[in-house]
């Protein structure tokens, strides 16, 4: 930045050697290029992976569930209120979002299918993921599931609906549609 301030106060005049108010305009642009592609190279996704934790400085978090299977859900430590449960036992669990259609769609097949699927003693957990909102099911339905969300201050990047198989924190398996 103070490069980029010294460019600009030492700016030579109109008129003045062309040689060196061409070094000028170089300089500026590489540096202004340098400094800019340091901030879009800082702005790249990152993959939120089993075993590894994510700078708090990362804001744009790539989900990709499918590589989960076999290991421990890598979401746990960021839901407040489900993640140390979602470590033991067996779970079903979605990741939505509320204004997806096709969520809205996996939630009722859930809850048409909420005795079968719990019967062996699996419990089910609704995943929010942001921006959250209002989806009008949930109110109806609220007390068959267990529900959370990531947190708001990132952005959170995977197709939904996706259904997580769980059994002591680790993935099974993951699919789109539930059956």
């Amino acid at each position: 930045m103070a490069a980029i301030v010294a460019l600009v106060w030492f700016k030579p005049s109109i008129g003045s050697n062309s040689r060196l108010a061409s070094l000028w305009a170089v300089a500026t642009f590489l540096i202004v290029s340098l400094v800019g592609g340091g901030l879009i190279l800082r702005a790249e996704p990152v993959a939120l992976e089993a075993g590894t934790t994510v700078a708090a400085e990362e804001k744009r978090i790539i989900l990709e569930p499918a590589t989960w299977i076999g290991k421990p859900l890598p979401l746990i430590e960021h839901l407040p209120a489900l993640g140390s449960q979602l470590a033991h036992g067996k779970w079903i669990a979605l990741l939505y979002h509320h204004d997806c259609g096709n969520c809205e769609q996996a939630i009722l097949n859930l809850t048409q299918r909420h005795a079968e699927l719990t019967a062996d003693g699996t419990r089910i957990a609704l995943i929010e993921v942001p921006p959250t909102g209002e989806l009008a099911i949930l109110d109806a339905f609220s007390d068959l599931f267990e529900q959370d969300h990531l947190p708001s201050n990132r952005n959170w990047v995977t197709a939904t609906p996706v259904f997580l198989w769980l059994s002591e924190g680790t993935v099974e398996r993951t699919a789109r549609t539930l059956d």
